[in-house]
């Protein structure tokens, strides 16, 4: 996964010709990131196979949100309790959110 999001973020600094470099926030990321043993589903659930791995990870690590821009996963909606969305929906509900 921390390989597709560096793909992805490099893509998008070019397609979307960003200035900014992304290398500090993959750094950032990596440093941070919990390697978990992924949950195998027992059958697809996206239409995309290649989603599945995100799907896996978020059940094993727990997670209450999956933040993709990717339509397969977003026409999920909320799998196995698992709310997905996209970054721009995310980062709203994070200004509401109240600081504990």
């Amino acid at each position: 996964m921390l390989e597709e999001y560096a793909e992805t973020a490099w893509d998008m600094k070019f397609e979307e010709h960003l200035a900014q470099n992304p290398q500090s926030w993959l750094n950032w990321i990596s440093s941070r990131a919990t390697i978990l043993a992924p949950v195998t589903l027992a059958e697809p659930v996206s239409a995309d196979p290649d989603d599945e791995k995100f799907l896996e990870c978020a059940l094993a690590a727990r997670a209450d949100y999956i933040v993709s821009r990717d339509r397969h996963l977003l026409q999920l909606e909320k799998p196995f309790g698992i709310t997905v969305v996209d970054d721009r929906v995310f980062l709203r509900r994070l200004g509401r959110l109240k600081p504990r």
